[in-house]
This record gives C-alpha cells, sequence and structure tokens, in this order.
C-alpha cells in the first residue's frame, strides 16, 4: 500500500474517466489473514473509506454554512464547497451498493452464509458488468441524485438547528451551484 495516487492508477480507468467521466483506481490489496477479528475487521476495513466519504461531506457541509452564514457569499467558494460536499456524498453511497468490487459488496458479504457461494461466485465474476449496466441504465444516476439531494437537505436541517434563520441554505447553494 502506499499514498503515492500513481501506483493507483489504472490505465483503463483512467482512459474511461477522461471520455466518460466515469473511471476507477486499481484496488487496493488487502490481506485478511492479518485481522485478529476476521469478520468484524473485514466490516471495519469495507466501511472505513464510505464513512471518511461521509465524514468529508459533513464537514465540508459545515463549513460552507458557516461561511455563508457569517456572510461569506464568494461564489467560487460555492462553486468549490458544494462539488466537495455532493462528490463524498456520491463516492460514499455509490461504494455501499452491494456488488463487488466496491465496498458494500464487502460489508454485506461478512454477513452471508457459506451456503451463499454460489450467488457470492456468480457476482464476483460478472459484478463488474452488473455495475456498468446499472451505470449505463442511469439507475446510479438517479440513486445517487436523489440521495445526494436528501442527505443535503439532512444536512441543512441539523445545522438549521443551531442557526434557524439559515434554514434551506445548503439546498439553495446546490442549486446554485449546479445552474450554471
Amino acid at each position: 500500500m502506499s499514498l503515492d495516487p500513481v501506483k493507483h492508477l489504472d490505465p483503463i480507468g483512467l482512459i474511461c474517466l477522461l471520455l466518460f467521466r466515469f473511471g476507477w483506481a486499481k484496488p487496493v490489496p488487502i490481506n485478511s489473514r492479518n485481522f485478529k477479528h476476521p469478520r468484524k475487521d473485514n466490516i471495519i476495513v469495507s466501511l472505513s473509506g464510505i464513512i471518511a466519504n461521509f465524514i468529508l461531506s459533513f464537514i465540508s457541509a459545515a463549513i460552507l454554512f458557516v461561511a455563508l452564514g457569517l456572510g461569506f457569499v464568494n461564489e467560487i467558494f460555492i462553486h468549490i464547497m458544494v462539488p466537495v460536499i455532493t462528490l463524498n456524498i456520491t463516492l460514499g453511497i455509490f461504494n455501499l451498493i452491494p456488488i463487488p468490487p466496491l465496498d458494500g459488496f464487502q460489508f454485506l458479504n461478512s454477513f452471508l452464509t457459506r451456503k451463499a457461494t454460489a450467488v457470492i461466485n456468480v457476482l464476483y465474476r460478472y459484478g463488474f458488468i452488473i455495475l456498468l449496466v446499472l451505470i449505463i441504465s442511469g439507475f446510479t444516476g438517479w440513486l445517487l441524485g436523489n440521495f445526494t439531494i436528501w442527505l443535503i437537505g439532512v444536512y441543512d436541517s441539523f445545522f438549521s438547528l443551531f442557526a434557524p434563520g439559515m434554514k434551506g441554505i445548503l439546498q439553495v447553494s446546490y442549486v446554485f451551484a449546479y445552474s450554471f
């Protein structure tokens, strides 16, 4: 494992990212033999990236909310922060989808019995194809878009508990950032 982003680049994933705005990186190898508690540790590993995405989106939303509350309404700042928020929410939700190679599948797999092996093998074999079909069909876009808007509303409601006069400001910022 390395923090060098170049080592994680997948050439085909990079080309697809540039051409189709959807790409991927090389998977990070995980040796489950090093786990002291394999099932629990697999759950922790599979959820860590997802939780990090949601934490980053929440912190970014809090920063934007406070900045707007203080009167800092620079368009550039809004156009930077809203995509940071939505990208992290989108990545968190996307990785929850229970299809390999996504983390949601690893999480679900931690709870499956050995009798589910046939289904698991099919998913491992065809998971990437199933995922591409879901993306191309627009299902993932619909799911991610709706959940992102909902979660921004949840953040907005939470932050509005501390500043009731600003209810709806994050949702307005979201619309503003994506209307140009």
